[in-house]
């Protein structure tokens, strides 16, 4: 999947998870338990704003951020609901998702990578009616209408035509529908001593679509360290984009 969210329909209960599907890169909505609005994202304890106005369009910067999230950096999800959710506020009317990327773990430098390939197809395409049979339709149809007046020479099939018809046959489907590939590569790093502990990420998601050249590639990188700093003090910095 080109998002988080649409890889996670179908997997808790009480949340809705639509849209994601029609072209590349496209994201999905999430709600929970029927609510009209989207929910407040939290991610590695920072709490993204749900709709900023950029230029002429409101964007949910939160829904984004998920959405572009590299799947292999993730440590846990958390779907907070109702009573669940009150620590943060009327802010988090709509529920709240609560992610935790992962983090160094003491020991020697591990680095991972991951690597996935798909393909999108239709199992079958629907049969399309032919030219000819398109023709007499119309004339019935048109024939049926009580209520328009037809011009039996302009406003329907003549019989030359009808017959110059079974040679036009032309499907758009047949012409122009291909396999659709997917890849994705990613690449971690991490590690930690007794005083920091450090991890990076970078990915690449690529994604074709069935019909016309549609085509959706996105880069991600995450990259953070954690110091103790004193006995009673830790401080942390992280970038992605």
């Amino acid at each position: 999947s080109g998002n988080l969210s649409s890889a996670l329909s179908g997997m808790v209960n009480g949340m809705s998870v639509s849209g994601g599907e029609s072209r590349p890169g496209e994201a999905a909505t999430i709600t929970i338990r029927g609510n009209s609005g989207g929910p407040l994202y939290v991610i590695d304890g920072y709490i993204y704003p749900n709709e900023v106005k950029v230029g002429t369009t409101v964007e949910n910067l939160g829904q984004t951020a998920f959405n572009n999230l590299d799947p292999s950096t993730i440590e846990n999800i958390s779907v907070l609901k109702d009573a669940a959710a009150a620590v943060y506020g009327a802010r988090a009317a709509n529920g709240v998702i609560l992610v935790t990327t992962k983090k160094g773990k003491i020991g020697a430098p591990q680095i991972s990578y991951s690597g996935t390939f798909g393909v999108a197809d239709a199992v079958s395409t629907p049969k399309m009616l032919d030219t000819y049979n398109y023709g007499l339709l119309y004339n019935a149809v048109a024939a049926a209408d009580p209520t328009s007046i037809i011009d039996h020479r302009r406003d329907i099939f003549q019989a030359d035509e009808l017959e110059a018809m079974k040679s036009l046959n032309y499907n758009l489907l047949d012409k122009y529908w291909r396999s659709a590939f997917t890849q994705k590569h990613s690449i971690n790093i991490s590690g930690a001593t007794e005083k920091a502990n450090y991890y990076g990420n970078i990915s690449y998601f690529d994604q074709d679509g069935n019909l016309g050249k549609l085509d959706y590639d996105r880069w991600n990188y995450r990259a953070g360290v954690d110091m103790k700093v004193t006995k009673w003090m830790k401080a942390g910095l992280a970038v992605s984009g």
